[in-house]
Order: structure tokens, then C-alpha cells, then sequence
């Protein structure tokens, strides 16, 4: 089974912190989203839920580039083989105008642990005990919605 991670991108421009709640509300949304749902992304949430729990909060930047975020995040699970579930939070009204603060990604190891590897291509290693002692080696080419993906994750620091 792979190792699940909850990815977050929250806007730099909050206090310290804030940066640290928003994060928790994505999580509290992602629990709201998916609580009936028996999709491929259901059931991806209920096992990160479950059995992982580790979050990741990275410096998405300011409100634009959450957005954007967002959008690219949605655009890419669409496009990549396995379910992502994804979610956005968005603050209240009297609170900060109804912007959306954070968004959030639960991804597997085969994206987070990808390391760059030639000709600008992502690479991603697993040892398999249990396949005859192999190493499973996923390759993603430069342009493809797994590339982007692992891309965006690394292009952000985390939060501070």
C-alpha cells in the first residue's frame, strides 16, 4: 500500500497563525466532501483519514495563486490514473470576503517521493519485497499530468 500525504497550499499574506489553521479547515472540509462519498476519491480520503493523517502545509502563495493552484489542481486529478481527492477552503464572508485561503490535495508516494531525474523527467523508485526482491520504477515525462503534478507540489516551499 502506498504512503498517503495531505498537501495544502495556503496563502502567505496570513498571519502565522492563521497559515496554521487554514490547513485544518481544509481538513475539516475534505471530511465534509467526502463522508458519504463512495468514489475512487472517497475511499483515498477514508484511508489517508485512517491510516496516514500526515499534512503538509506549503507557502501556496497569495490569493491569485491559490486560485491558481486550485484550478491547476483540479484540471491535473482530472487527467492523472489515480483519485485525488481535492478541496478548497474558503473563508466566511465577515471574515476575510468569502476568499478561498487554502486548498488542499491528498497525494501517494509515487508523486511526493518523485525526484528529478534526466532530461528534466520526474522519476519515482519502490523496492517490492513481495515481487521477487524488484524495484518498481514509474517514469513521468516532461508535459505529462503526473510531471505537472509532482511540479507544482515541488515548486512551493513549505509555510512559515
Amino acid at each position: 500500500m502506498s504512503e498517503l500525504r495531505l498537501y495544502t497550499f495556503t496563502n502567505f499574506m496570513l498571519n502565522t497563525i492563521s497559515q496554521g489553521i487554514q490547513p485544518a479547515h481544509v481538513v475539516g472540509d475534505l471530511g465534509i466532501k467526502y463522508r458519504f462519498d463512495n468514489s475512487s476519491e472517497g475511499e483515498r480520503y477514508w484511508d489517508w483519514a485512517t491510516n496516514h493523517k500526515t499534512l503538509i502545509s506549503l507557502n501556496g502563495g497569495n490569493y491569485a495563486m491559490i486560485v491558481e493552484k486550485y484550478n491547476q489542481l483540479t484540471e491535473l486529478v482530472d487527467m492523472v490514473a489515480i483519485p485525488l481527492p481535492v478541496c478548497p477552503f474558503f473563508e466566511d464572508e465577515a471574515t476575510l470576503g468569502g476568499l478561498m485561503t487554502s486548498v488542499g490535495v491528498i497525494l501517494p508516494e509515487e508523486i511526493f517521493d518523485a525526484f528529478e531525474g534526466e532530461n528534466g523527467a520526474y522519476v519515482y523508485k519502490r523496492f517490492v519485497k513481495d515481487s521477487n526482491n524488484m524495484t518498481e520504477v514509474w517514469i513521468y515525462e516532461v508535459g505529462s499530468p503526473e510531471w505537472n503534478l509532482v511540479k507544482l507540489v515541488k515548486s512551493c516551499g513549505l509555510a512559515r
